[in-house]
Order: C-alpha cells, then sequence, then structure tokens
C-alpha cells in the first residue's frame, strides 16, 4: 500500500469484464419505459454467436430479424417459435441500391475444424474473400446464392417500425453498405452495433465518418469485437 492506494490481483473469477455493448444495453432497457425494440441485420440462425438472443428471450425485446439465406432462416423462424408474436421476419438482403445481392458461403460439405455444418453455412457475405478466408477453402469452390434485396428504409416503413432503439448488423464487411441504406435523419436508433473485423480500413474510416456526421459517437471494438456506435441523444440521457 503506498498513499492510500491498495493493488491487488482480481481473483480469477472477477477477472472477466462487461462488454461496451452489454454496458449500453443495459442503460438503455433502465431508460425505457417500454421493452427494447430493434433490427437485426444478418440474424442467421438466432443462435449460433447471437447478441441479442439472451435479451430478447429474457426481456421480451420486439424487433425484426432480417436472414437472407432461405436455409438458414428456416431455423431462424424454428429457433424463435416461442416468441414469434412480438418479432418480424424478413427473408431478404439489405443493400442501399436495392439490386439483387450475390452472396457467397462455404460449400455443403464443408465445415471448420469442431464446426457444425449448420454453423459454417452461417458464415455468407458479399464478399467472397471474406468468406473464403474464414472457411479455409479457394475462393472457386464457394458456393453462390443469389438473394432479393431492399433498402433498410423500405423495411421499416412497411412495418411501421420507425421509433426502435438498436439496430444490430453482422454481414461480414458488408455493414457499411447496410448503414447507407436508412436515413439517420429520419431513423435515429440509440444505438448501432457493427462487425467491423472483415471492413477495408477506408469503408470503415468513410462509415466512422458518416455515423459522426450524423450525431454518433463510435466506440472502436477492438480486434476481437464489434464496434458500437450511440446517438447524442442517447449519450445525453446517459450524461
Amino acid at each position: 500500500m503506498s498513499k492510500g492506494i491498495e493493488v491487488r490481483k482480481a481473483p480469477a473469477w472477477q477477472a472477466s469484464q462487461p462488454s461496451v455493448f452489454s454496458l449500453a444495453v443495459y442503460a438503455l432497457i433502465k431508460a425505457s419505459e417500454r421493452p427494447v425494440q430493434f433490427i437485426q441485420v444478418g440474424a442467421n440462425d438466432g443462435v449460433y454467436g447471437d447478441p441479442l438472443r439472451a435479451y430478447v428471450e429474457r426481456y421480451a425485446w420486439r424487433g425484426i430479424l432480417i436472414e437472407p439465406q432461405p436455409d438458414v432462416y428456416a431455423r431462424l423462424l424454428e429457433n424463435y417459435s416461442h416468441c414469434r408474436d412480438r418479432l418480424i421476419f424478413e427473408n431478404l438482403a439489405i443493400s442501399p441500391d436495392m439490386r439483387s445481392l450475390s452472396l457467397f458461403r462455404v460449400p455443403g460439405e464443408r465445415a471448420l475444424p469442431g464446426q457444425k455444418m449448420q454453423d459454417a453455412l452461417t458464415v455468407t457475405s458479399a464478399n467472397p474473400a471474406v468468406v473464403a478466408h474464414q472457411g479455409g477453402v479457394d475462393v472457386k469452390r464457394l458456393e453462390r446464392i443469389e438473394v432479393a434485396a431492399v433498402r433498410l428504409d423500405d423495411v421499416i416503413t412497411r412495418h411501421h417500425f420507425e421509433d426502435f432503439d438498436l439496430l444490430q448488423i453482422d454481414c461480414e464487411g458488408y455493414d457499411g453498405e447496410v448503414v447507407k441504406s436508412i436515413d439517420l435523419k429520419r431513423f435515429r436508433p440509440k444505438i448501432i452495433q457493427f462487425e467491423h473485423g472483415h471492413m477495408k480500413r477506408s469503408d470503415l474510416a468513410q462509415l466512422e465518418q458518416l455515423l459522426s456526421a450524423h450525431g454518433y459517437s463510435v466506440v472502436y471494438g477492438g480486434r476481437f469485437a464489434d464496434s458500437l456506435a450511440m446517438s447524442a441523444e442517447f449519450m445525453a440521457r446517459l450524461a
């Protein structure tokens, strides 16, 4: 002990620290007078690596889940069959120019060591290089699927879901394009979480500039975590 400050090594059970996302979510829950409303782009099967499922089930969240792969989408419906009354499902892709989108994924017989085949199929991207790297296969062997694509604005308007709180994006490098498909002057999610790990540095910088220009503070998640953007309105409520 020196100058009234004592430093100790924390026990192993105290070593795990909450993520910025979990802290932001609990602040959102506390500040909200109703169940949180969310949109999840790249919902996959609703289980594998899903950052929202526990909140959806525990706190009765309401939301729109968007997944473009037909077979994975079918599992998503099944995995959320117990709370379908408060969830909306869309089997399509999100794109700023509303064109059909080519997505790539590992071949049906391929999985990483220790990985279930159904989990391997959740890794899909408009960028074939990203999937080939993750799946450990040659780009030429990737499976290609064509999916319908719309702007996120259109999904929000169609379901009258303008007053939502959280936007969760996991699109394997296509996350910036998803953000470009929403009018952030009109729709103001308090929290936007996106996966930056597969984005080019130039694309990430462009996305950060876009978010900053619309009053969002970006918290870079580091090498192994997603990044977080919080609106100025939400930050002011936390102050």
